[in-house]
């Protein structure tokens, strides 16, 4: 089994799985990343599309190492296309500033300040925005760190806020995201009204 590989599969409400096994050394057989985030696993003529979370990156470098670099190319050069968190963070920005349809100049102006003049990230983020849906984007996020979720969610609602209403429909991805990571209604509320605070400007003026 020292160069076989594995696949187990079952359809929703099946008990038993199904078990496709291959070498990584057969003629066609290799695997890549795809743009979605999805591992694409050739194998006896049938592709096979296999799902995982972002914090199993580092298994897949592994993985990914056991075909020849002639069929898939090196592990890195397919790993990189794996959307890196901060790709992913300005693509949930563009998420939220485009829910109401209609990106005002300030929300705009918020999302090429995060980038901070660096136009590879604005496009690969476009690029992802333009692709995926916002379920994806939650997919292709996977586990992360606590201080990970509330940079997303402050960053978020901030770009939310950004022209002054933070719309219904900016609320609910937002809310969204909270459910996804465990961050309930009232932990959001009291993020929004500090964010709120903190955009005012007439508030010294009061």
């Amino acid at each position: 089994y020292v160069r076989s590989f594995f696949i187990f599969d079952r359809e929703m409400g099946i008990s038993d799985y199904k078990m496709i096994s291959g070498n990584y050394e057969d003629p066609g057989c290799g695997a890549e990343i795809s743009d979605a985030g999805q591992l694409i696993v050739h194998s006896g003529g049938e592709e096979y599309l296999l799902r995982f979370a972002a914090f199993d990156r580092k298994a897949l470098d592994q993985l990914l190492k056991l075909w020849p670099e002639n069929v898939t190319g090196s592990a890195d050069a397919v790993t990189d296309k794996i959307p890196q968190l901060k790709t992913l963070l300005v693509a949930a920005l563009m998420y939220i500033a485009c829910e109401d349809n209609d990106v005002d100049p300030e929300e705009d102006a918020y999302i090429r300040r995060y980038c901070n003049g660096d136009e590879e990230l604005l496009g690969e983020a476009l690029a992802f925005y333009h692709k995926h849906s916002y379920d994806d984007l939650l997919t292709s996020l996977g586990k992360i760190t606590r201080p990970q979720i509330l940079h997303f969610l402050c960053n978020m609602i901030e770009v939310g806020l950004a022209d002054g209403r933070f719309a219904v429909e900016e609320q609910q991805l937002v809310k969204k995201f909270g459910i996804r990571y465990g961050i309930g209604e009232q932990e959001i509320a009291k993020i929004v009204e500090v964010l709120s605070v903190k955009n005012d400007g007439t508030v010294l003026e009061r």
